[in-house]
């Protein structure tokens, strides 16, 4: 089971997938983590803090 760990919580969830393609799958984590609940990939936030958007078929996945 996926644990957001204590120094982060969900602030986005039923997001589309970049991933799997999944359309309700990914939530986004206050440190600018993402997590597909659907193909399981964890994705750690930016070096710098900062969360790059992911654009497909000019949709946004997520944000900071």
């Amino acid at each position: 089971m996926y644990d957001a760990g204590e120094d982060r919580h969900i602030v986005k969830s039923h997001q589309p997938c970049p991933d799997c393609g999944s359309s309700d799958a990914l939530s986004i984590n206050s440190d600018g983590s993402t997590y597909c609940f659907s193909c399981e990939t964890y994705h750690h936030p930016a070096s710098d803090g900062s969360v790059i958007d992911t654009h497909i078929d000019g949709r946004t996945f997520y944000s900071k």
